[in-house]
């Protein structure tokens, strides 16, 4: 498998890395091991499709009712994980990128629908479109260094701004 690591062509096909943190690494917020790995990925070769290429898992919750983002360990875990590695929306996948996003956002609520056995899960928008604001430059900086043209950075920027910032219905 190729890693970020190590170098690669522009023309080389990105490693979709899964990373899954153990319930000691949770608990002492110890990503030293992933940031060893891949803490320098930015400044890496960059394969063109390597945006998107990352999903992010914890361990030790599958028996936890809660849903990932109400589970207080892991929120606490997830913002100083940010604060390491900040490179959440060029290189995590969508629907990964949202619950880790919910686990760092202050304004985040979970209602539970006992009858129906449904979660609804909240935010205020401002906060999400600071998050979003906050790591554009990131992004766009990232699809530039892996050979993404501004138009299409900008439609994936776009593009995942939707998926962030759903519409709301009234």
């Amino acid at each position: 498998m190729k890693r970020f690591d190590q170098p690669l062509g522009a023309d080389d096909e990105a490693p979709r890395v899964f990373w899954e943190f153990r319930p000691e690494q949770i608990e002492q917020n110890d990503f030293r091991e992933f940031l060893a790995r891949f803490g320098q990925a930015e400044k890496a070769d960059l394969p063109r499709n390597s945006q998107g290429s990352f999903h992010i898992a914890v361990a030790g919750y599958d028996d936890d009712p809660r849903e990932i983002p109400e589970i207080l360990e892991i929120r606490a875990f997830y913002k100083k994980f940010y604060e390491e590695w900040p490179h959440w929306l060029f290189f995590i996948e969508p629907e990964n990128l949202r619950i880790m996003t919910f686990c760092i956002l202050k304004t985040f609520t979970c209602v539970r629908d006992e009858k129906k056995k449904h979660v609804v899960l909240g935010f205020e928008d401002t906060e999400m479109e600071a998050f979003i604001e906050e790591q554009t430059s990131d992004f766009m900086l990232l699809c530039d260094h892996s050979g993404i043209e501004s138009i299409e950075a900008t439609e994936l920027l776009e593009k995942a701004k939707r998926r962030l910032l759903p519409k709301r219905t009234s």
